[in-house]
């Protein structure tokens, strides 16, 4: 038999393949057609459901029979469509992995392109998360029991996915009412090994499951609805990691319309939360986020383009998040990061670069609309970086811009504390020109006076007297500024007579 060789997709912008599975037995070979078709509309009917699933090893193991040719496909590939097919009648599917040419990268780039459309108009979408186990089987045949008895306890005008929170309580009380203390341990135990499959792991998911009109949860022969496997943490008493319930929230479903997925989508908030999820090819990690994003779904700046290093992709998704334009620096001058470091620095783009010394970049970060106010890992701002590093201009743009001058970092210091502690006059003095208050406490009760004295910067301390300093505030060892003077003062003439002595 000779190897499948794909042949171009002739419709341009709307083509695509489809996987027809052949009706069979377990013990069948798995055949199947492959053909073009076109993605249907929102308004049009659909005859295919996609496939999301996880590739698993690279190795291709298993060969399945496509169009009367062989095809080499990975061991996940062939078990889910061994579970995914009918035994009475022909199935439609979309996988990815046959679908799309993987050897053509102009083709990948065009079909991530069409993912979210693929997703958001097949007629549902099937999560299978592999083979099951003895506890996943089990837990699988009492959640389905939970499935279809909301379906018969939900009224004529109802979805079981519209069923009250208290009527699914009572009914998984009287499912699970019979059952030992060991048997629900194993209930957890099971819902818990699927939350650990990989496909939880996997940024492609994000975009097949978020785009999903419907969807079931297959793992092995069993399936259920993902409407009510969303909610079964929370009746098993399981709480999820923030990445798996971030996947979980965006299922279809009662949890989609009230969770953070119903609010706030835009790019920097995706890569934001689901950072650590994980990809073959890590341009994926941007890509796979594209489709689902609120503002960079119709950008062509980020345009799925393979042929692009990955270093190439950060700068133009660095570009897209501070809307720069083609006058602006090119952003490559001032970041070299790999793609960790730069979804680490996410949270706090304008800090790193500050603290990397490229106050160029964090001028325009700033006139493009960076939050002047985000915290890095330690608490601070960038106005914290800025005061330190004696970026006086930086200063001033970021106080123009909101920068509260009052925000703690977890030291319980503000701005002033550090301007102070490093002697910077010229910074003291215009923070106490837009307003810093002087007499501020930290978490031991000392004030900016206090750190001047025990630093012994003369000058900052004039500077504080003169802008009306409190000399009598008492911190929590019960010492005022005054008491920290006349300790400098001490200090100094021990050592002024200890010098005379020798």
């Amino acid at each position: 038999m000779t190897n499948f060789k794909y042949k171009p997709i002739i419709r341009e912008g709307s083509g695509f393949r489809l996987l027809r599975v052949l009706k069979g037995c377990d013990e069948d070979p798995i055949q199947c057609q492959l053909f073009e078709s076109k993605i249907p509309s929102s308004e049009e009917t659909s005859n295919y459901a996609a496939l999301s699933y996880t590739w698993g090893s690279a190795s291709k193991p298993c060969d399945i029979i496509i169009n009367d040719s062989k095809m080499t496909v990975t061991k996940h590939v062939y078990l889910a469509l061994r579970d995914l097919r009918f035994r009475e009648k022909d199935r439609v599917l979309w996988v990815d992995a046959v679908s799309i040419n993987q050897s053509d990268e102009n083709e990948q780039g065009q079909r991530v392109r069409q993912m979210g459309s693929i997703y958001r108009n097949a007629e549902r979408v099937i999560i299978w998360l592999g083979e099951a186990t003895y506890d996943i089987n089990y837990v699988m045949y009492y959640i389905k029991q939970l499935e279809e008895e909301s379906i018969k306890h939900a009224s004529d005008d109802q979805h079981c996915q519209k069923i009250s929170n208290k009527q699914l309580v009572d009914i998984w009380s009287t499912i699970v009412r019979d059952l030992t203390l060991d048997q629900k341990g194993l209930l957890v135990e099971g819902f818990q090994s699927l939350l650990h499959r990989n496909w939880f792991k996997r940024v492609w998911v994000i975009q097949e499951t978020g785009n999903a009109r419907a969807a079931d949860i297959v793992c092995g022969n069993k399936s259920i609805s993902a409407n009510i496997f969303a909610l079964m943490p929370s009746l098993l008493g399981i709480t999820p990691d923030l990445h798996c319930q971030s996947i979980i929230d965006i299922m279809p479903g009662p949890l989609r319309d009230s969770s953070w997925w119903a609010k706030k989508r835009d790019l920097y908030t995706m890569l934001d939360k689901f950072r650590y999820s994980e990809a073959t090819n890590p341009k994926d990690k941007i890509y796979a986020l594209l489709g689902i994003s609120s503002d960079a779904c119709n950008t062509d700046l980020l345009r799925a383009d393979y042929g692009k290093s990955l270093q190439d992709i950060i700068f133009d998704t660095v570009s897209f998040l501070l809307n720069l334009s083609e006058s602006d620096p090119p952003i490559y001058r001032f970041f070299d990061w790999t793609l960790p470091e730069f979804l680490e620095n996410l949270h706090s783009l304008a800090n790193k670069v500050l603290k990397d010394g490229h106050e160029a970049v964090v001028k325009l970060l700033l006139e493009k609309g960076a939050d002047v106010n985000m915290v890095d890992e330690d608490g601070r701002t960038p106005l914290f970086y800025a005061v330190q590093l004696e970026y006086k201009t930086i200063i001033k743009l970021l106080l123009e811009k909101g920068a509260d001058l009052e925000m703690k970092d977890y030291n319980g210091w503000m701005p002033l504390f550090y301007a102070v502690k490093y002697g910077r006059k010229a910074i003291v003095k215009l923070l106490l020109e837009n307003d810093a208050d002087l007499n501020v406490e930290d978490k031991y009760g000392q004030t900016p006076l206090s750190y001047a004295l025990e630093y012994r910067h003369k000058a900052t301390v004039e500077l504080l007297l003169e802008n009306g300093a409190n000399l009598n505030v008492v911190d929590k060892y019960g010492r005022t500024p005054l008491s920290y003077a006349i300790k400098q003062e001490n200090g100094s003439n021990n050592k002024a007579t200890t010098r005379e002595k020798h």
